[in-house]
């Protein structure tokens, strides 16, 4: 088994989950996932934790149609992301004209690099002075829109980036297209096909706390964040 901290309020950090789940089956077939109040477990694969990452920041990342830069991408050899192009989806996919998923998320991999292998991976972050990723919750900035920021990353400390918990986000936002700005943690083990019933909490008996969050303006003129999210129902009883 594999137990990893997870801050469920903060969506980056429950969207990553889901997203290490989805690369865990990807690696090896038969991978299931639950939560609990602090942490994220992952069952059903020999693989380690470090293993999975280290594959995680090396996979080739590449457009599935090389004349479409912009849209669906291969994340290795056989998963497909596209959540970006779905219409309503209230995550932006990035920041930054002229830049693409192809482009910016091999940054986010060598970035990454530090963090393989830390007891915490969702926990550590690495400086850089540019490219806020204003997704996370404990970040504040006046970035450009509520996503990914495509912008150049230098070794200025003048902002931190938790450059892992983005890169596993990105692959946890597929399965999980939520119009509304809410999402559930589960229980019990379920594999990557069940996650999004599981996200929205239509798996009785399997829903543990269901959240919301917000997006809001750190300062005028700014672009958005997201916000730590907020208990809407906590083992099934809505809270007032």
């Amino acid at each position: 088994m594999i137990s990893i901290p997870c801050n469920a309020r903060n969506p980056a950090e429950y969207y990553a989950c889901i997203g290490l789940l989805e690369w865990a089956d990807i690696v090896e077939r038969g991978a299931m996932g639950c939560f609990d109040a602090q942490s994220f477990s992952l069952m059903g694969i020999r693989s380690s934790l470090q293993a999975l990452l280290q594959g995680l920041v090396h996979a080739e990342i590449r457009a599935v149609d090389p004349t479409n830069l912009e849209g669906a991408i291969y994340y290795g050899e056989s998963l497909i992301l596209n959540w970006w192009e779905q219409d309503r989806h209230p995550m932006k996919g990035w920041s930054g004209g002229g830049n693409y998923p192809s482009l910016f998320l091999p940054r986010f991999q060598k970035a990454a690099l530090s963090q393989v292998g830390t007891p915490d991976p969702l926990g550590e972050y690495i400086f850089s002075n540019r490219g806020m990723i204003t997704m996370d919750a404990r970040v504040r900035s006046g970035s450009s829109e509520t996503g990914f920021s495509a912008d150049d990353m230098s070794s200025k400390p003048h902002r931190s980036q938790y450059a892992l918990t983005l890169l596993l986000a990105f692959i946890g936002l597929q399965r999980t297209l939520h119009i509304e700005k809410r999402y559930c943690t589960w229980r019990s083990l379920v594999p990557p096909m069940l996650v999004p019933a599981a996200s929205l909490g239509h798996l009785p008996g399997y829903t543990r706390d269901t959240y919301g969050f917000d997006t809001f303006r750190v300062k005028a003129n700014s672009g958005s964040t997201v916000g730590y999210a907020h208990i809407i129902e906590e083992d099934g009883y809505a809270q007032i």
